[in-house]
């Protein structure tokens, strides 16, 4: 048996090799200005940003980085579930910044 692909397909391009669809990878590039990777210009563009890595960061600068998005707080630490809202930047009484390990890319 094979794992995994043997091909791959991007956008507007030619597949790299003939297979079947089921080993066959097809993907297309995300906007780096829609889909951000630790960019700090993220930030500024809230209303149009539509998913963030915290990348170039480790541990806790992930948290910073996070925070500046918007994007820490939905985990609540005591109730093990996400909750709606988020810190908006701000400390949330049930997040603990000591839960992020040290690899977390």
């Amino acid at each position: 048996d094979y794992y995994g692909f043997m091909c791959a397909l991007k956008c507007g391009q030619e597949a790299t090799c003939e297979s079947s669809r089921e080993v066959l990878l097809e993907y297309c590039n995300m906007n780096p200005f829609d889909h951000p990777t630790g960019l700090e210009i993220a930030s500024e563009r809230l209303d149009e940003v539509i998913s963030y890595h915290a990348t170039h960061a480790n541990s806790t600068a992930k948290i910073d980085k996070l925070k500046k998005v918007q994007l820490w707080g939905f985990w609540d630490d005591i109730a093990h579930a996400c909750v709606s809202g988020g810190s908006q930047g701000d400390e949330s009484a049930n997040v603990s910044d000591a839960t992020v390990p040290d690899a977390v890319s």
